[in-house]
């Protein structure tokens, strides 16, 4: 399986000193239930509000300069505290291989963050699909750090959504996300 590159997103911007607004983000539609056709080539159908900010082509290549590593699509919390990348991968996953995951991904976790201090799989439903689900936390200097990852299986290619953010910053924007994650619809 593919390395999982677009695990620290927001980290990522970051590192490379930019702010969102640096990045070039664009305001997502004002409608709450209005479908987006974000990410184009995606196989998947969004429903997002303006509680998000949606970063542009231009802003994903100045925070993720290497392609091969750059999520499709990355969505910020208006108080830009949480991201959340959504990446199709070119590997392959067949849909009966998503319980696999909770067995075996959780190495290549561990072995790409030796940090964390916590580690949840489980087999979630969202937006009527079946996800493989893991949840970390990993300490920082400024608290404690949340990353969760929902892989599914899409044509037999793996879907992967990060959703990336201190623990606090999650926690006050988990229904906003919730509701995205939950509206992500996998077009077949």
């Amino acid at each position: 399986m593919k390395a999982i590159p677009t695990l620290l997103t927001a980290a990522a911007l970051a590192a490379s000193g930019m702010t969102l607004a640096q990045a070039q983000t664009q305001p997502a539609q004002s409608t709450p239930s209005a479908q987006s056709n974000v990410g184009a080539g995606l196989p998947i159908s969004i429903q997002k509000d303006d509680r998000f900010l949606l970063l542009s082509g231009a802003g994903l290549a100045r925070a993720f300069p290497n392609a091969a590593t750059r999520p499709d699509v990355v969505f910020v919390t208006q108080d830009r505290k949480v991201t959340i990348s959504l990446e199709y991968r070119t590997t392959s996953l067949r849909a009966g291989e998503i319980t696999t995951l909770l067995t075996q991904y959780p190495t290549v976790l561990r072995r790409q963050l030796p940090t964390i201090s916590t580690l949840n799989t489980d087999i979630v439903r969202a937006g009527g699909n079946q996800w493989a689900q893991f949840v970390m936390t990993l300490p920082t200097q400024n608290g404690e750090r949340r990353l969760e990852q929902l892989i599914t299986s899409v044509n037999n290619r793996p879907m992967v959504v990060t959703i990336a953010g201190m623990t606090d910053g999650y926690k006050a924007n988990e229904t906003a996300v919730r509701n995205l994650i939950n509206s992500i619809q996998v077009i077949r």
